[in-house]
């Protein structure tokens, strides 16, 4: 029997839809977003409303199903008082 999500809980990693290897949720943008946004305590419409857009969108840059502007990613760093850098960095091997 599959597990049940929790509603707003991220899962741990996520099957790229192009080679099938899983990635490690941590390791996208989206996840890195997700990650700090729910450290902080705050929800998809909390992030949609600082950045002038639906949740929805926030959802779909969460998710990875789009990417997110220079300047979205500006205002999600500095509303989640994370460094850019946190977002962007790549590690060898992930």
């Amino acid at each position: 029997m599959p597990k049940k999500r929790t509603r707003g809980r991220p899962r741990d990693d996520r099957i790229c839809s192009k080679c099938g290897q899983t990635i490690s949720l941590p390791h996208t943008i989206g996840g890195r977003i997700t990650q700090k946004r729910i450290e902080r305590g705050y929800s998809q419409k909390d992030v949609s409303d600082r950045l002038g857009c639906s949740p929805s969108h926030v959802s779909w840059l969460e998710l990875d199903k789009c990417s997110p502007r220079l300047n979205e990613m500006v205002s999600i760093a500095k509303f989640l008082k994370t460094d850019l850098n946190y977002f962007l960095e790549y590690k060898k091997g992930e």
